[in-house]
C-alpha cells in the first residue's frame, strides 16, 4: 500500500510481513532516487561547483532520502584518475550519498572480461565507490543474456561492490 510520511509527506511504499507467531509489521521503505550524473564536477576540489553546491543544499534538505549518484567520467572509468572526480565522490560520501560506478555492457557485446577489467580500473583509479551501474543491459530474456549478467554482477559483488544495478533502459521481460 501507500502511505504518506508524517515528517516529510513524501509518499512512502509500505510492505506487510508476518513472522511466525508474531503479528503482521509495517514495514515502510522510503522513497529514492538515482541520480545520473553525467556532466563533469567542475571545480569540485575548491568546492566551487554551482551545480553539485545546489544539489547538496537541496540534499541536506531531506537528509532520509536514498540517493545513489552515477559517476561516470569518460563513459565509465577512463584511464587516469581525474582529481575532480575524486573530490566528487569524496563530497558524495560525505553528504550520505552512495556511489555508483558507471559501466556500459553494450548490449552484452562487450566481452565479459572487458566489464570485469573495468570494474578492476574503476577500484584501482577511484577509492570510496559504494557499488556499479551496469548500462546498456539487454533487454532479451535468453539463457545467454541472463548468465552474461549473473557472472558480472557476482564479480562487482566479490570484488566488494554494493549495490549493483543494471539498467537496461526499457520494461524487461
Amino acid at each position: 500500500g501507500k502511505v504518506v510520511d508524517d515528517d516529510t509527506g513524501v509518499p512512502q511504499t509500505t510492505t506487510t510481513t508476518t513472522t511466525p507467531g508474531t503479528p503482521g509489521t509495517t514495514v515502510v521503505r522510503k522513497t529514492g532516487l538515482i541520480i545520473p550524473w553525467y556532466i563533469y564536477p567542475d571545480n569540485a576540489m575548491s568546492g566551487g561547483d554551482v551545480v553539485l553546491n545546489a544539489f547538496l543544499a537541496e540534499r541536506a534538505l531531506h537528509p532520509d532520502v536514498d540517493v545513489q549518484v552515477i559517476v561516470n567520467p569518460d563513459n565509465g572509468a577512463g584511464w587516469a584518475t581525474d582529481p575532480n572526480y575524486q573530490a566528487f565522490i569524496n563530497t558524495l560520501r560525505a553528504n550520505n550519498c552512495t556511489t555508483l560506478a558507471y559501466i556500459p555492457t553494450t548490449y552484452t557485446n562487450r566481452p565479459i572480461r572487458s566489464v570485469k577489467d573495468e570494474v578492476i580500473r574503476w577500484g584501482d583509479l577511484y577509492q570510496g565507490l559504494d557499488g556499479i551501474f551496469y548500462d546498456e543491459a539487454a533487454s532479451t530474456d535468453t539463457s545467454g543474456t541472463i548468465a552474461y549478467y549473473q557472472e558480472i554482477v557476482a564479480y562487482a559483488h566479490a570484488m566488494g561492490y554494493s549495490p549493483v544495478c543494471i539498467n537496461a533502459g526499457m520494461a524487461v521481460p
